[in-house]
């Protein structure tokens, strides 16, 4: 179901208060943008994902059925579309090889003693960009799970609705999600001990 202020502006649009497609857009802009960038990891690109979503959205304002949350079918637009943007690349052989990988450093916190010692700060961008990398390579449904779960913090109940599929499907699909993270983990702590 769509949140009250969001059922309000489909209103006003719809009875042609063009006001409140801005308003809307800057509901859901930090968050889209927020996703589109997990899943192309480039702002640029992310901004295009966004704006191609942005248009859609616009166009099926005029005919939305007040039933179902907008916001839902936007996340699964935009994941749509960053999808459909790698597809196009890598078809076209535009590899970046610049590609900017700090979406781990939610989750490797630097605490403030380690700015004086280079061989922590190296240590902790490895894993972090290992950690990138191993969500990036999880199977198209468990990355998506698990991106929308820990990076965009939805409920499971959101999952469900942008992935079109019962609550326990999202659960077990997090599950797998994080026991090949751990299994990858394992593999690069286990790697690092040798090494070390």
């Amino acid at each position: 179901m769509p949140r009250d202020d969001e059922l309000a502006l489909i209103k006003k649009i719809q009875s042609g208060d063009m006001d409140s497609f801005d308003i809307l857009v800057g509901m859901f802009r930090e968050k889209g943008f927020s996703l589109a960038y997990q899943w192309t990891n480039n702002q640029e690109d992310a901004l295009d994902v966004l704006q191609e979503a942005f248009i859609k959205m616009y166009k099926v304002i005029p005919t939305w059925k007040p039933e179902s949350s907008l916001f839902t079918w936007l996340y699964r637009v935009i994941i749509n579309q960053a999808i459909d943007l790698k597809r196009r690349k890598s078809r076209m052989s535009v590899i970046s090889d610049s590609a900017n990988t700090s979406e781990g450093s939610e989750i490797i916190q630097l605490k403030a003693s380690d700015i004086d010692r280079p061989d922590r700060q190296i240590a902790s961008r490895e894993l972090s960009d290992f950690i990138h990398y191993a969500v990036m390579s999880l199977p198209p449904k468990q990355k998506e799970v698990f991106i929308l779960k820990n990076f965009q913090g939805l409920a499971l109940k959101e999952i469900a609705d942008i992935c079109r599929c019962p609550i326990g499907t999202v659960k077990a699909t997090l599950f797998q999600a994080v026991q090949k993270l751990r299994e990858r983990l394992a593999e690069f702590t286990d790697r690092g001990t040798k090494n070390g």
